[in-house]
């Protein structure tokens, strides 16, 4: 259990599967250019190579004091611009958990652990959701 809303009529009751399919779905956009996975280094490849990129999904989705916190490993093929995709999905995710869910976000770890393009180059890139809205504000 994520976290309860009450009212006067009852319970609502939201789950981690909830924040999951909205990470899904700010996925869609980019499918089989961005996968959400966990890259490990050469055995991580083989699993790729054995039981599909999906094998090894991997994200962290937790309540915290000043919200909800999401970490989401991705590997990018190669060629793909992180910054404004990264971007897109920042930007959707936190407007769907905001507006939509009307939760207050703690933050949002995009860590990009790999480029595929042959084969999987390890990486350690990282954009995040609090830094991105300094800059959106930065802008206007």
């Amino acid at each position: 259990m994520l976290t309860q809303i009450e009212n006067e009529y009852g319970v609502i009751t939201l789950n981690e599967l909830l924040v999951e399919q909205i990470v899904d779905d700010a996925l869609l956009p980019f499918r089989g250019r961005v996968w959400c996975a966990h890259y490990r280094g050469p055995a991580s490849a083989l699993v790729l190579r054995v039981s599909g990129i999906e094998a090894l999904k991997h994200r962290e989705i937790r309540q915290t004091e000043k919200g909800i916190y999401i970490k989401v490993y991705l590997i990018f093929r190669f060629g793909v611009p992180m910054r404004s995709t990264c971007s897109r999905i920042l930007d959707y995710i936190g407007d769907q958990i905001e507006n939509c869910l009307e939760l207050s976000v703690d933050n949002i770890e995009l860590q990009i652990t790999g480029t595929l393009s042959r084969k999987v180059a390890r990486r350690s890139i990282s954009f995040d959701y609090n830094t991105r809205q300094k800059e959106k504000e930065a802008l206007l």
